[in-house]
């Protein structure tokens, strides 16, 4: 092993051998393994820390954090909540906070994520990151106008943050202001190119353009502006080759445009990654109907109704369950 982690494990192992009971040691060897991205091994040792001292707060926290590496979030958020049971006055309260509200984020539980964010961010309330999830949870709820209130917040903290101006963008194309959402996105775009003509790469943290390029992409087809459409999506797929709404959305384009062929050829490509997408199905049908191609036409229609129907019957499954309190395992 080589640098100081692999130094460090090397003398861990041996006091390992020595003593495996070794807390401390256990504890210590995490961390290394943590910070090599060795996730497993990390788990293991943590685990065996508390095994030996159960309550042990640097080892829950790490453990929790080595958890979240992994995507297993439940057993994140467990670790976390005996920690703030443990000692709820701790200094790093706000960080537990926060850890907890991602983690209930990454689960999809968003009412509850913005519980544990709005406490983290009584403590810390400039945290960018806490803010940064907080948006993405009122979003997620389609509570947009509280998304861009959180937004402009984390703005006035860190103007540059390509991450929210991203979802601001988006936030107000949901609230149906248009003429803003293309502001941001293009203000957006425009950060980015700034920063790889000062830096020649990227500033930490911004997302691709692809993501802006689709979003506008979308405002100019809602716009009815099929051409500035056609060159967002284009440019975003020169990027991320086989994103299958941005094949979807510029094959919706090209038929707006009476370029059939090139619309078959991307909504074919997106059904290739998406086979029972009910959009691209029905994009493609029509463009079968406009090139007068009535066989592969009713193809298309008839994978239409069978999926139709197959998830109307899933909906009425569903509910027929809830009406009798039958719940899922």
């Amino acid at each position: 092993m080589t640098g100081k982690y692999g130094n460090s494990l090397e003398d861990l192992d041996k006091a390992l051998e020595i003593n495996p009971n070794d807390a401390e040691s256990l504890r210590a060897r995490g961390t290394a393994y943590y910070n090599l991205q060795k996730y497993n091994e990390s788990l293991k040792d943590l685990t065996e820390s508390l095994e030996i001292e159960p309550d042990h707060l640097f080892a829950l926290k790490s453990r929790a954090k080595t958890y979240n590496m992994l995507s297993r979030y439940e057993e994140s958020l467990a670790d976390l909540v005996k920690y703030l049971e443990i000692d709820r006055k701790n200094p790093n309260r706000a960080a537990i906070l926060n850890l907890e509200g991602e983690a209930c984020y990454m689960l999809k539980r968003y009412d509850e994520s913005i519980k544990y964010l709005i406490e983290s961010l009584k403590l810390e309330p400039n945290n960018v990151i806490t803010l940064k999830f907080l948006a993405q949870s009122y979003f997620e709820l389609k509570r947009y106008k509280e998304s861009l209130e959180t937004l402009n917040k984390l703005l006035i903290i860190d103007s540059r943050n390509a991450v929210a101006l991203e979802l601001l963008g988006r936030s107000y194309y949901k609230l149906e202001n248009y003429g803003k959402s293309l502001e941001i996105l293009t203000r957006l775009l425009n950060l980015n190119n700034e920063s790889e003509s000062i830096n020649g790469l990227r500033t930490r943290g911004q997302p691709n353009d692809a993501e802006a390029l689709r979003a506008r992409g979308k405002i100019y087809y809602d716009l009815e502006k099929y051409e500035k459409s056609l060159k967002d999506l284009t440019k975003s797929l020169e990027i991320e080759q086989d994103h299958p709404f941005a094949l979807r959305s510029r094959g919706k384009t090209h038929i707006k445009l009476c370029h059939y062929e090139e619309s078959l050829a991307d909504l074919n490509k997106s059904l290739e990654l998406e086979p029972d997408n009910l959009d691209a199905l029905k994009s493609r049908a029509k463009a079968y109907f406009e090139l007068g191609r009535k066989e592969e036409l009713q193809v298309d229609l008839d994978q239409i109704l069978l999926i139709e129907e197959r998830k109307r019957k899933e909906d009425y499954l569903k509910t027929l369950k809830e009406s009798l309190g039958l719940k899922e395992d």
